[in-house]
């Protein structure tokens, strides 16, 4: 099964650390794989560092898969002055996740059971964008 990873929920962590548009300049990184007809691992992982440089703050973010394995490395301009984060976009099938590591044991949910309810993750209308149209400042 080809990764798509839509549509898109966030754990209320996420909801919590990050930006909108950083939650959306993740996704972008995904989906200019998946438009390139790349083959996805279903568990897309994101280092996030920050560090100044000439008095500003730069976000370096590493992107990796392991199934097959890749990865890449991006630095774009950031607000945020004290930044390490691992975050986690998980592919379902049905829906994708954007989650901490930690948020696991936090989350209560069973991706194969359709009936159940999502109390700790927001389906959100953020995500339902066109990836083509965001264009992250670099």
């Amino acid at each position: 099964m080809k990764q798509e990873f839509v549509p898109r929920c966030t754990s209320k962590t996420i909801n919590k650390i990050l930006s909108d548009e950083l939650k959306l300049l993740l996704y972008s990184f995904i989906d200019q794989l998946v438009a390139n007809d790349l083959e996805m691992d279903w568990a897309q992982i994101f280092e996030l560092k920050s560090k100044a440089i000439n008095e500003k703050y730069v976000l370096h973010i590493t992107h990796r898969q392991e199934h097959p394995f890749r990865c890449q490395e991006y630095e774009v301009e950031s607000n945020y002055p004290h930044f390490n984060l691992t975050v986690w976009i998980l592919d379902f099938g049905d829906y994708s996740l954007m989650l901490l590591p930690e948020d696991i044991p936090h989350i209560s949910f069973d991706p194969f059971d359709e009936d159940q309810y999502f109390d700790d993750l927001y389906f959100d209308d953020l995500f339902k964008y066109e990836p083509n149209n965001f264009r992250p400042d670099n």
